[in-house]
């Protein structure tokens, strides 16, 4: 399957919080994290992917050079894959790695229904701080593009706005000084003039 759009960002909580992955020895686990934990934590890449007018998304977690995917099986918890960073390709996801919105919306907030069957919705427990399975479609994530792109965007528009500002002051510098000199020559000729006389 190849992906249609891939972009950084974070995956926020209704709670305020954000979906990063913990890894230990045996197993992964989706769990939120306070704001006050290091950006680099929290942050998913999203693949998404156009499926006969709907999107379907992929989310990957980088975690010591691994590339780890949440996935939905027929089990109540979600799974993991985990890959070496280097062999993420198209031909590696399949209907087990997607999401897609649900139905549930609340101020910006939507519920995330796997794709593969039975679709099943991604939901957060809030007294243990973690990410499970439900079949409830209750509006609890939204996905916050990192500023990156906006940084690097502005910063281009500013070059531009810089270069055309820079132009446009030479141009006026030039027509002021034009427009100037004819002035000041004739005073010259006045001042010439009244001497002589």
């Amino acid at each position: 399957m190849n992906w249609n759009h891939k972009y950084e960002a974070r995956f926020s909580t209704s709670e305020g919080k954000f979906v990063c992955v913990h890894s230990f020895k045996s197993y992964h686990q989706l769990v939120t994290a306070n704001l006050q934990l290091p950006e680099e934590s929290s942050n998913v890449t999203v693949f998404e992917f156009l499926m006969s007018g709907k999107t379907w998304m992929a989310f990957l977690f980088e975690k010591k050079g691994k590339s780890i995917f949440p996935v939905v099986t027929n089990g109540d918890k979600v799974e993991f894959k985990e890959l070496p960073s280097i062999e993420v390709t198209s031909s590696i996801f399949n209907q087990s790695f997607m999401f897609e919105w649900g139905e549930g919306r609340n101020s910006g907030y939507r519920s995330l229904k796997s794709v593969a069957k039975p679709g099943k919705f991604l939901g957060v427990v809030p007294d243990e701080d973690k990410v499970t399975i439900r079949t409830q479609d209750i509006p609890d994530f939204k996905i916050v593009t990192t500023s990156t792109e906006k940084r690097l965007q502005i910063t281009k528009e500013l070059q531009c706005c810089s270069g055309t500002l820079q132009s446009n002051m030479f141009v006026i510098k030039k027509t002021f000084i034009s427009v100037l000199l004819p002035k000041r020559a004739s005073k010259k000729r006045k001042i010439r003039r009244s001497v002589r006389s």
